[in-house]
């Protein structure tokens, strides 16, 4: 019966935010009693379901959570070993007036943001010197696509809109555009906080492939981490100049807990993560510093001027 629900809300795009919330294949609920940690998993998600149950008056659908409008925002993210991070945009002249955010509640400058991960997960990487690893780098780049989506939910109003992000894992992207994965490992629980998260905000999120190498923002985002956040907004005011100055955000602690969790295969109450939008006002660094020794201390300079006009999903 999940099985048929489940493949039911893929195919006739009911709802999305409800695909990541049937994440088990019907194998695994018949059996949950032979594996704890099968269980333990079916627990957490009928644990969700009973929140929901007790929310699900509150949060009527709009048709702009099911049906995608062209995106008021779009940005890119990458994550890696130790650190994830990523831009966003703000909405550009090619967004129709009719779905353009309100400038008083819209994102006014181009944005950066980045968290690390703790020496816990690090440890538990998938890698050739430690096979015997629990979490992939697939794992980490879907906790990135979460993390990018509360960046910008928690800074600004998304209700009713769609917001596009770019990733170069293939495996993030295909289990975003399923909403739904029939393993019990960290993706199906970044999965479903994805899935609650999209209904509280009342948004629709696309995610789409950009090659790697292509991928010069974000991978500077989560890499640069020499650079403070005020070096990492001048360096990127000179490399990747845009109409307005960088400004950094950040993500919240409370949500960065939770992921951390999700990663640790363990549930967090929605409560926890399903916060009010934050002021904008209280984020961000910006403003000009001596540039000469941050770019001397950057791994690698690039040229990425008009590149993310380039390589949204309209061009692919």
């Amino acid at each position: 019966m999940a099985g048929v629900t489940r493949r039911t809300l893929q195919h006739d795009n009911c709802n999305p935010w409800q695909q990541g919330l049937l994440l088990l294949s019907p194998t695994c609920i018949v059996t949950w009693c032979s594996s704890h940690q099968n269980h333990q998993r079916s627990c957490d998600q009928l644990l969700d379901f009973l929140w929901l149950s007790e929310d699900v008056c509150n949060c009527p659908t709009h048709l702009a959570e099911i049906v995608p409008t062209p995106p008021s925002y779009v940005g890119a993210m990458d994550a890696a070993k130790a650190r994830m991070g990523g831009v966003w945009f703000p909405p550009g002249p090619a967004v129709p007036l009719s779905i353009h955010p309100h400038k008083k509640n819209s994102l006014q400058d181009p944005c950066l943001w980045r968290a690390p991960f703790p020496e816990e997960i690090q440890q538990a990487i998938v890698l050739s010197s430690n096979p015997l690893g629990d979490i992939s780098n697939s794992d980490l780049e879907l906790c990135g696509t979460v993390a990018k989506d509360d960046i910008i939910a928690s800074t600004v109003s998304v209700a009713h809109l769609t917001t596009c992000n770019l990733s170069d894992n293939t495996s993030a992207v295909a289990w975003c555009t399923k909403g739904s994965t029939t393993t019990t490992g960290p993706a199906a629980y970044l999965l479903q906080v994805s899935s609650l998260h999209q209904r509280h905000f009342r948004y629709k999120y696309e995610l789409h492939h950009i090659p790697g190498i292509t991928n010069t923002m974000a991978d500077d985002c989560s890499r640069l981490w020499h650079l403070n956040d005020s070096e990492l907004v001048s360096y990127f005011n000179v490399k990747c100049p845009q109409k307005k100055s960088w400004k950094m955000l950040h993500l919240w602690p409370e949500m960065h807990s939770v992921l951390i969790s999700c990663l640790l295969r363990k549930r967090s109450p929605p409560e926890l993560y399903l916060h009010a939008i934050k002021n904008p006002s209280k984020h961000g660094t910006s403003g000009a510093q001596s540039i000469q020794t941050i770019l001397s201390r950057s791994s690698k300079p690039l040229d990425c001027t008009g590149e993310m006009e380039e390589s949204r999903p309209a061009a692919t």
